[in-house]
């Protein structure tokens, strides 16, 4: 069921409406009711891993209440069990194979090599949010929760199931404790965002999608360098919306209930610099990876180099943070190159930042700040190339890149749907707001409503909806 699909409004509506019907005491477990249910409807296998994995960080969360010596056994043995249960599932289509010719190499039998093993729907999130879970009552910043149905829900929220936001534990059960109250204005700023997510999803991440073709990133060779760059480009605008399009939808989906999930995005291309652009891109998953995997390096780097300038001090901790990124994305070396590549990108920044200390984004000269997000943003796009396509195929993208020969006029279409993502990022920008559209009067309030919906219901007509990018990984 696609969450862009009138089935899954259907479904929203149904929930809605019991859930108002009922008691407050009574709609939390309506909630996780709904969300198995909707689990249920993408695969029974699907619920059974998510049921297990939420008792086992559940009652492992009871363990660590005391945060003494016995309690850090249990922590590792939380971790472990969602990591294997993600390395399982999502890295399966790597190692079978290699399996299946090891097993053949020494002459074993291969049976597994017919194997086929699904990834359950959201696992990469939700193993995530229970490690972030363990950690912080481990750590003492969350304390744990006695309450199983709440925390079932924190696991299984259907709006953010399929692709997160990735959720800390302690905000999200907090906001089930308190009263949720949906007035005029939550209504009005929930269904706000879930018609800009629409035009995000709908008209500019799938028209763009749909106008890049597949051979562009498989066989580079055969296109021109200016039809390159604007496919490029456009698959940049197109991920981007498409992933911001899903968690304004959801959110504001979630909205309705009266639970706020958080934002995932915050104009990313208007970076002035690469840290600040992974406070603003998949920022949810940005925080978890610099909370428990950037930080504890950087601060065991410290300790043996308190002055910071050490290369290994510089390097190490965004490198290996950015190569867990392209592991979590999947087990491919273009993944693991785009990591690699970023992680190295930070690095010299940082470098750069120690070498020639400079004023803060905010205090420096306009055209250094636009300056900065040109650049920003030039690498950021240049990067995707190993992301969508393997190394070698990526060589050849770079080569065909740089040839100006026989050039060909990219696709003008083109221009129509990034245009519109465009205006979307500007109006916000300028109104240093995500729904800077509701300040403004009520005709343009009323013609933008009008233009939404008229090129939902053109793109309606055609048969250009695709699943979204971040709920396959």
């Amino acid at each position: 069921m696609s969450i862009t699909s009138w089935s899954f409004a259907g479904f929203v509506l149904l929930v809605l409406v019991l859930y108002y019907l009922l008691p407050a005491q009574a709609q939390i477990p309506l909630l996780l009711v709904g969300s198995y249910a909707f689990c249920l409807l993408l695969g029974v296998e699907f619920v059974i891993v998510l049921v297990l994995l939420t008792l086992a960080g559940f009652w492992i969360g009871r363990r660590l209440e005391h945060r003494d010596d016995s309690a850090r056994p249990w922590l590792w043995t939380g971790i472990a069990l969602n990591l294997l249960a993600l390395a399982f599932f999502k890295y399966a289509d790597f190692f079978v194979p290699r399996l299946t010719a090891f097993l053949t190499y020494i002459g074993l039998p291969a049976s597994v090599g017919g194997l086929q093993i699904l990834l359950p729907i959201g696992l990469s999130y939700y193993t995530l949010q229970s490690i972030s879970y363990l950690v912080d009552v481990y750590q003492g910043k969350s304390v744990p929760t006695a309450d199983l149905v709440g925390f079932a829900l924190y696991m299984a929220y259907f709006p953010r199931l399929v692709a997160g936001p990735i959720e800390r534990a302690g905000e999200f059960l907090g906001q089930l404790a308190r009263p949720r109250i949906v007035d005029n204005g939550v209504v009005t700023r929930s269904l706000s965002l879930i018609l800009i997510g629409l035009v995000r999803k709908l008209v500019v991440a799938d028209v763009l999608a749909s106008l890049i073709p597949a051979q562009a990133f498989r066989a580079p060779a055969q296109y021109s360098a200016p039809q390159l760059a604007g496919w490029l480009v456009a698959l940049v605008f197109s991920i981007y919306n498409d992933f911001a399009g899903y968690t304004s939808l959801v959110r504001g989906v979630s909205g309705l209930f009266g639970i706020e999930l958080s934002s995932n995005f915050n104009l990313p291309f208007f970076s002035r610099s690469f840290a600040e652009l992974w406070t603003r891109w998949h920022i949810t998953l940005s925080q978890w990876l610099r909370d428990y995997i950037y930080y504890p390096i950087s601060r065991r780097m410290l300790r043996r180099d308190p002055s910071g300038e050490a290369a290994a001090t510089l390097f190490l901790p965004p490198l290996a943070t950015m190569l867990a990124s392209g592991l979590w994305h999947g087990a491919y070396l273009g993944m693991l190159t785009w990591g690699a590549v970023n992680g190295v990108f930070m690095g010299v920044e940082r470098a750069i930042s120690l070498a020639r200390p400079s004023l803060p984004l905010d205090r420096q000269p306009a055209w250094r700040q636009w300056a900065g997000r040109v650049l920003v943003f030039t690498l950021v796009t240049l990067s995707l190339v190993p992301f969508r396509t393997s190394p070698g195929t990526s060589l050849q993208f770079f080569r065909q890149l740089l040839t100006w020969k026989a050039a060909v006029v990219p696709d003008w279409r083109l221009l129509i749907p990034i245009g519109l993502g465009s205006f979307i990022d500007w109006s916000q920008f300028l109104g240093q707001d995500e729904l800077a559209f509701l300040r403004w009067p009520r005709w343009a309030q009323a013609g933008l409503l009008a233009l939404a919906v008229l090129c939902l219901f053109l793109v309606s007509w055609v048969d250009i909806g695709a699943p979204f990018i971040y709920q396959e990984f």
